[in-house]
């Protein structure tokens, strides 16, 4: 991606390098953390929990950043609302607190490692139960090799999904 970028003159900025996370809090119903832009530090939280997702932040900060160099109209004070604001359903969402029920759509094995890290930094004293489904498409094997290790109990549920939509003889 870099040298396709180079080839063709885009500025490539990087989170960790020339935009950085500091100070990252986690929190029962969240994190807080700051962004170190190029134009500025923006202080933000969020009700989504993980490390990535204060990349993820940071990220956004930094293409906000970019279409303000090109002249677009961002506001950098509507940062902190924005991160406050987003919520990403079926992502590390905890839908009771007792007891404590996360569902998460981790459907490759790199998500499944994310969302692994993200119990173990939020909830290292939890027993974790897992209900684990998996489409045929999907890498089992790479998926559960990441369960190892965090959960207790797994057990295995199947999809039921509508693949195609009929109609009773005579409906239009």
């Amino acid at each position: 991606i870099v040298d396709h970028c180079r080839q063709r003159g885009v500025a490539v900025f990087k989170v960790g390098q020339d935009i950085r996370i500091e100070d990252v809090t986690p929190r029962p119903d969240g994190q807080t953390f700051r962004v170190q832009g190029r134009h500025g530090t923006y202080p933000l939280a969020t009700r989504l929990l993980g490390r990535h997702q204060a990349v993820n932040a940071a990220t956004a900060v930094g293409l906000a950043e970019a279409l303000m160099e090109q002249g677009l109209p961002v506001r950098p004070e509507a940062f902190p609302q924005g991160a406050a604001e987003t919520f990403w359903p079926g992502r590390f969402e905890r839908i009771s607190r007792c007891p404590l029920i996360i569902v998460d759509g981790a459907h490759n094995p790199e998500s499944m490692r994310i969302l692994k890290e993200t119990v173990k930094d939020h909830y290292p004293d939890k027993r974790v139960l897992v209900v684990l489904a998996v489409s045929a498409d999907k890498d089992l094997r790479g998926i559960a090799g990441h369960l190892q290790g965090l959960a207790s109990l797994i057990m295995c549920a199947g999809l039921l999904v509508a693949t195609a939509i009929t109609t009773c003889a005579g409906e239009q």
